[in-house]
């Protein structure tokens, strides 16, 4: 498989910092010369080039502010675990009641 190369600029505004793909292409040099010559001052932030593949996990550590995202889902293991230990506090809870009841 080719390893295609994006052009991410960081833009820095006042709520945060925002992370942008200007454009993807075959191969580094390519991607080298279309950042070269192009102007990248102002609101366009700073170009970065890098593969493809890095691209979501360079984004999510350069976001910050409104841009960055505030909730995770929980995974499949936190789920199972706090269902788990609901379980487990459900019947201790029934087993404490019973034992509560008084004896004939």
């Amino acid at each position: 498989m080719v390893e295609r190369y994006s052009i991410v600029a960081v833009r820095k505004k006042k709520k945060g910092t925002q992370v942008a793909v200007i454009g993807t292409y075959e191969t580094k040099e390519r991607a080298e010369l279309i950042r070269g010559e192009k102007k990248w001052g102002g609101s366009r932030g700073i170009p970065h080039v890098m593969k493809e593949s890095e691209v979501a996990e360079f984004a999510r550590q350069r976001r910050t502010g409104i841009f960055a995202p505030t909730y995770t889902p929980p995974t499949q293991e936190e789920i199972r675990v706090k269902t788990e230990r609901q379980k487990a506090q459900e019947k201790f809870e029934r087993e404490r009641e019973v034992a509560k009841e008084p004896t004939e």
